[in-house]
């Protein structure tokens, strides 16, 4: 269970760094479902070392260790179930949230939270994967360089953190757990009714390569599915998308 032990900091340089360090603790590693969640990150980071602004005491930061029995090329839908369960509590305060694939979510536009995925291996197998998540919860203000909002912005409403973070827990574990019984096509619906991507005109960039079309779906591997406009399909397993307007 998702939760099931719980490491609280007052500080840390990133939630991430800290639950890796605990699941490959030889003495006493981090079990499955543990968590780490810091008042403040003073090197908060997502995908592609971009940082993450982490005021003290406003919003939520956590990392959780799973340790699933999956080859590695199964972790990435992991992200997407952290997506999902992430947009069903914001949208259960009032605010309208949707997903960027692959681990964004948006509010408006403008980002509420983001989700980063790292695993490790030993001997070509699955030993842990830490999932991160940065919710804006109550933040009033943001340094102009970045477009995000939190839930307070969006609604008016201040949330009371360990209430919003109890019910982002217990999302993340249902999701993960479908996520395990049923593969990507138990999260194939909610993806597809929370995804601010499908269907649009997009542009991707992978590595060096830049591919535009439109999104037609989800991938059994997590991947997202993008029709050029000579009909040929490309499955997108990383990079970065924009929507084309």
């Amino acid at each position: 269970m998702i939760g099931c032990s719980i490491r609280r900091l007052t500080e840390c340089t990133s939630t991430n760094d800290e639950a890796a360090a605990w699941a490959r603790d030889t003495k006493d590693p981090a079990p499955h479902g543990a968590v780490v969640i810091a008042a403040a990150q003073t090197e908060g980071r997502g995908r592609q070392g971009r940082s993450w602004h982490s005021p003290n005491g406003e919003n939520l930061y956590f990392s959780t260790v799973l340790r699933p029995r999956l080859p590695p090329s199964r972790v990435p839908p992991i992200t997407l179930c952290a997506g999902l369960a992430v947009c069903e509590v914001v949208n259960s305060l009032g605010p309208s949230a949707s997903i960027k694939w692959p681990n964004d979510v948006l509010i408006g536009g403008a980002k509420v939270a983001g989700v980063l995925t790292e695993m490790s291996t030993r001997a070509q197998k699955l030993d842990s994967v830490v999932v991160g998540i940065g919710l804006n919860v109550n933040s009033r203000s943001f340094p102009p360089q970045l477009a995000a909002t939190s839930i307070l912005l969006a609604s008016g409403h201040r949330q009371e953190l360990p209430t919003v973070m109890g019910a982002l827990l217990f999302a993340l574990n249902e999701w993960y757990e479908l996520y395990l019984d049923s593969g990507v096509t138990g999260l194939e619906e909610a993806f597809e009714q929370h995804s601010m991507l499908s269907g649009k005109n997009v542009r991707a960039k992978v590595g060096t390569e830049l591919i535009a079309g439109t999104v037609e779906a989800l991938g059994p591997d997590g991947s997202l599915i993008i029709e050029d406009g000579r009909g040929e399909r490309h499955s997108i397993i990383a990079g970065e998308v924009e929507l084309v307007s």
